[in-house]
């Protein structure tokens, strides 16, 4: 189950000064060849922590700790209950080096030798309060993106300095995403859950249209499972099966849209599954185009892929973990 607000709204518009503000540039080719095959990110090396933006005084980097040199992804945390996440330490350095940072309720590893990196991604809502204020289910993220110096510096949302060099969306004929990746999930039976315990593994993709009247920018969320669990007279009932279309969660610039894996043809990830990922991306990219407000640019020639992050999120007192090994996304172009 998905819940979407203002509040989620800021944080992807964060993800995205992040985006800007942080390590190297995206792995791509400033040519566009017939039957190309360009590789659209970088392979995981190492990874580079940011603050919260509710953590960052002003004037101070968002970045803050290394796994090791060469960080060329970044991981964006936000709703860790107990705070951002220390600095890395090196728990195995011959062979294979590991490296950790982690709390009692979050954790990332890092480990590995590129271009064979495995990230892993570890959530704990024990302690993650059941909801906010307004009484919206509070919302606890780790997302993992490649870091970008592409654009110039520019952090205004949907305003990336001059248009990019990749190609456009008419350009592409797939848009192969791959990796391997591994996933835990289960709700914590020993304490009294929230009304609402729910969590996504997501693959998520930014897209940019820089010919519109005003530049516009595009959320896409992949769910790749379906961990659904409320606390129903004192059961727990299962969800996880239940599959909703693909729909907006934000129908104005930036927009945003959650999309589900089933729809793609493949089957929900659950727990204790470890699967080679690999999903062409642009049919859906293009029905997503194709549902945009009526006044909106729909051309696909006109939307360009900014960058991509995966990771997940959860809301209520459930764990999951995923690891991420080997992760690529590649276009292919008519």
């Amino acid at each position: 189950m998905i819940h979407r607000s203002k509040w989620t709204l800021n944080f992807l518009t964060t993800l995205l000064v992040i985006f800007f503000a942080t390590g190297v540039e995206l792995f791509l080719s400033l040519s566009v060849v017939k039957g190309q095959t360009l590789p659209l990110v970088k392979p995981i090396t190492n990874v580079i922590l940011v603050h919260s933006s509710t953590s960052v005084p002003a004037g101070v980097e968002p970045s803050y700790a290394v796994s090791g040199l060469e960080a060329d992804w970044n991981l964006a945390q936000w709703g860790i209950p107990t705070g951002d996440l220390p600095p890395f330490t090196v728990i195995k350095e011959s062979g294979e080096r590991t490296t950790i940072s982690q709390k009692s309720d979050a954790a990332i590893i890092v480990d590995g030798v590129s271009p064979d990196v495995s990230v892993t991604l570890s959530q704990n809502g024990r302690d993650l309060t059941c909801s906010d204020s307004h009484g919206q289910p509070l919302e606890f993220d780790m997302f993992l993106a490649p870091n970008d110096r592409l654009y110039g510096g520019s952090t205004k949302l949907g305003l990336a300095g001059n248009p990019p060099s990749q190609p456009t969306l008419s350009q592409i004929k797939k848009l192969i995403f791959s990796a391997r990746v591994s996933l835990l999930q289960k709700v914590d039976s020993d304490i009294v859950a929230c009304n609402d315990n729910s969590g996504s593994a997501i693959i998520a993709l930014i897209l940019n249209n820089f010919d519109h009247t005003t530049p516009l920018t595009l959320f896409y969320q992949l769910s790749i499972n379906a961990f659904c669990e409320r606390d129903i007279r004192g059961y727990y009932v299962f969800c996880g099966n239940r599959l909703r279309p693909m729909s907006f969660f934000s129908a104005h610039n930036p927009y945003g849209v959650d999309d589900f894996l089933p729809w793609l043809g493949k089957a929900w990830m659950n727990d204790g599954d470890s699967e080679t990922l690999s999903i062409d991306m642009l049919p859906r990219l293009q029905a997503v185009l194709s549902n945009l407000p009526l006044d909106i640019d729909r051309n696909p020639s006109h939307w360009r892929f900014h960058t991509l992050y995966i990771g997940q999120h959860i809301w209520g007192k459930i764990t999951m973990t995923t690891s991420w090994r080997q992760v690529r996304l590649e276009a292919t172009l008519n």
